[in-house]
């Protein structure tokens, strides 16, 4: 086929329409790979960064804690820890206001954190002391906050109740910065040290507590979430609580590749109009070998 669509008798206009035909299809062949390639990496990159900043798997603690405990150490895990999560309001000193989500943690659970986004050879404070915090990088950006700022945290609740003299307030200050990449959590965590500040944070409506655990393979995440809801536990892995943007990475792979994949497709149809015009540019010769036969 090649040989014959290059051939100096095929003509300056077949040859012509041959090398731009083959261009544009190597053109398009090329953006596939690499576009998909980059795709692949990006992706591969944001689940990587999920992964780090994220528990593999979070069970509800709502119920008997030795069974689950035990249920945990049946599966083999490297290391569990116990979180509370509470909803909170927070007040600067200039007087905005904006919400965030308070996650109390141990001292081993926050520098594991760190540790995990490599922000533990970090020169700002890690270790937590009491009414000291630690925010996300998006939080504290739309708040305008930096190292060393003071702010008041409220419960939710006073926006449902009117009992102003028994409101019940905490302030903290900010002593690190972090950014994991992970937009859920640098727009809304706030890290506190568990039993050293906002020790009323029982009495919030939104206080949640339960057991993070990570495992040696975070992708099989759902075979042990799968184990544990077979005895009864409530589970949740990190794909669960990241879906929409998992989904949303494959959604956008998908959507790339195909539209990549049929502009080849229509490219290479080019190939097949210039055979047409090979072959019907030959016609005569064919006729007249025919007729000498």
């Amino acid at each position: 086929m090649w040989r014959f669509m290059f051939s100096k008798r095929a003509g300056s206009y077949v040859r012509t329409m041959s090398w731009l035909s083959v261009s544009s299809v190597s053109l398009s062949l090329a953006a596939l790979i690499i576009i998909t390639s980059v795709m692949s990496g990006f992706n591969d990159s944001m689940l990587k960064r999920i992964v780090q900043a994220e528990p593999d798997l979070v069970v509800s603690n709502t119920g008997d804690e030795s069974k689950i405990l035990s249920s945990l150490k049946a599966i083999g895990v490297i290391s569990q820890q116990k979180v509370v999560q509470h909803d909170v309001i927070v007040k600067t000193i200039d007087g905005s206001f904006g919400g965030a989500i308070a996650k109390g943690m141990s001292s081993e659970g926050i520098s594991q954190f760190l540790k995990d986004l490599n922000l533990n050879a970090d020169s700002r404070k890690v270790n937590l002391e009491k009414n000291e915090v630690i925010l996300g990088g998006d939080l504290a950006k739309s708040l305008g906050l930096v190292t060393g700022d003071e702010i008041v945290v409220l419960p939710p609740d006073v926006l449902i109740t009117n009992n102003s003299e028994g409101l019940i307030y905490d302030k903290v200050v900010v002593v690190n910065i972090f950014s994991s990449e992970v937009q859920n959590l640098d727009k809304n965590l706030m890290i506190y040290q568990k039993g050293q500040s906002f020790l009323s944070a029982k009495t919030s409506a939104s206080f949640s507590r339960w057991i993070e655990v990570q495992l040696k393979d975070p992708f099989q995440a759902d075979h042990y979430k799968k184990l544990l809801v077979s005895k009864g536990l409530l589970v949740e892995s990190w794909g669960d609580r990241n879906g929409a943007l998992i989904m949303a990475l494959k959604l956008e792979k998908i959507a790339m590749t195909t539209f990549l994949t049929l502009g080849a497709i229509i490219t290479s149809f080019s190939i097949a109009t210039v055979l047409i015009l090979l072959i019907n540019q030959k016609k005569r010769e064919w006729g007249i070998v025919n007729g000498a036969v």
